[in-house]
């Protein structure tokens, strides 16, 4: 429940920053929770944890394989005890984001070392994928609205035509 509010919250800031974002993208066991693509194409992969951050920064060193650069998303108020150990995340290049009234970036993030360049293009291939399929499944109900909006249009028309061929019908006197 907490992450869907963190999701929420962070979302618009992701979207003013970012190209697009894709969410629950997998990588090895598990899924990282947000992955956004920058305008260079960088795979910028973001944690969200209400307030269990050490268990965020285990998952975030495993992402940082696969992304270019990777975050942990956190309640504002729950940022005493992860910034006391700044260190852990200068150290590991993982970047600190506060969500709270407003979302700011705590502690930038660096170019993962450790990434796999294969791991990398792999995830960009597989969001670009599911991309691909959400255009195409908009433009499919796109085009079904369009077809049943002609559909209603025409038996309107049609409604309409059957008096007009009765009136035509009895002035001819047929029938």
């Amino acid at each position: 429940m907490y992450e869907e509010l963190l999701y929420e919250s962070i979302l618009p800031y992701l979207r003013e920053r970012f190209e697009s974002v894709a969410w629950q993208v997998p990588a090895f066991d598990g899924r990282i929770d947000l992955v956004a693509i920058s305008k260079n194409c960088k795979l910028h992969g973001i944690e969200l944890k209400p307030t269990n951050w050490l268990k965020a920064l285990k998952q975030a060193q495993e992402y940082a394989q696969c992304v270019d650069y990777v975050y942990i998303a956190m309640l504002e108020s729950s940022l005493k005890a992860p910034l006391k150990k700044q260190e852990l995340f200068n150290s590991a290049g993982i970047g600190l984001i506060s969500i709270g009234k407003e979302v700011r970036l705590i502690i930038p993030p660096r170019n993962s070392p450790i990434k796999s360049k294969m791991l990398r293009k792999e995830m960009l291939r597989y969001i670009r994928s599911k991309q691909r399929k959400a255009r195409k499944l908009a433009r499919s109900r796109r085009t079904k609205a369009t077809i049943k909006t002609h559909e209603i249009l025409s038996q309107q028309h049609t409604v309409r035509a059957i008096p007009e061929e009765l009136q035509r019908i009895r002035s001819e006197g047929v029938g």
